[in-house]
């Protein structure tokens, strides 16, 4: 769970996009996706996240949002707009600077990993989205 003080407001909301065919790994989008980031992770073969929660957000974040210091295994890099990042590493603390503006910030959350079925805990789940989904229900 992303920890911050109780003065730096966070991204509010989540959007979850599981309705669109790019990210189902078993249509030809899908499947050309995985076959993209296999080839650019340098990897035999990637799997979409099995767990139904976290398999794929979108951040929305507007003037004033942040998400302090914390640790999500990502790695840290700069990002400007319209950058896309595909993070390949764990345990690296990192922050998500403020909002500025009347732009709101859009950050996908697309999670992949190189072992099928992978899929938080119950307990994570509960933690990061107030609710428990098993993959399948």
């Amino acid at each position: 769970m992303h920890q911050s003080s109780a003065t730096e407001p966070e991204a509010r909301q989540l959007i979850d996009l599981e309705r669109y065919p790019i990210l189902d790994p078993t249509s030809d989008a899908g499947c050309a996706l995985l076959e993209f980031l296999a080839a650019v992770l340098q990897v035999a073969e990637i799997h979409r996240y099995a767990d139904p929660l976290g398999a794929c957000k979108v951040a929305v974040m507007v003037d004033g949002d942040c998400l302090e210091w914390h640790l999500d295994q990502t790695d840290t890099m700069p990002m400007t707009p319209g950058t896309l990042l595909l993070f390949q590493g764990r345990h690296s603390i990192r922050r998500v600077t403020p909002v500025r503006g009347e732009t709101p910030r859009l950050v996908a959350l697309l999670a992949y990993d190189t072992r099928p079925g992978t899929c938080a805990s119950e307990l994570l789940q509960r933690a990061r989205y107030g609710r428990a989904l098993r993959p399948g229900a």
